[in-house]
């Protein structure tokens, strides 16, 4: 079996947002050999997260909306206090939730080096504490062509 990895930097500018790496994700297995596999995408930040869903604008607006109402900001948190490992005070303990919520990573099976997808599945970066430069690993792991 052989592995294929690559970071990719994306830039967020709200302070939620969700972001289209569809292509980007696509455009790396094109780009890559492996034949038959599996294809994992990773982000590397806890106050974001990785979704499969319909590509529609709706939808991303109902995504943010709702993890707003299920972790409101403004809740006592046990993380809104002085953190002594960080030397601050945290107080973003809503994103980190989030985050756990929906989840770091996605995966895909890769055959005839066509990543196996639904037609109308949409591969979303969602910045839950942004503005920031965020961090994915794209892996592609199987047979080569």
């Amino acid at each position: 079996m052989n592995s294929i990895i690559k970071h990719f930097t994306i830039e967020s500018h709200q302070p939620t947002e969700v972001i289209d790496i569809t292509r980007l994700v696509l455009e790396f297995q094109e780009k890559s050999p492996i034949k038959e596999g599996m294809l994992f995408v990773m982000t590397r930040h806890t106050t974001t997260a990785l979704l499969v869903t319909e590509g529609l604008s709706c939808i991303e607006e109902d995504i943010l909306n709702n993890l707003d109402r299920l972790f409101p900001k403004q809740l006592d948190y046990h993380h809104h206090r002085y953190l002594p490992d960080d030397g601050c005070v945290g107080y973003n303990a809503d994103a980190h939730l989030k985050s756990i919520f929906t989840g770091y990573f996605l995966y895909f099976p890769i055959e005839n080096q066509v990543i196996l997808k639904g037609s109308r599945q949409t591969i979303y970066l969602v910045e839950l504490y942004g503005p920031s430069t965020r961090e994915i690993i794209i892996q592609g792991w199987g047979e080569l062509a």
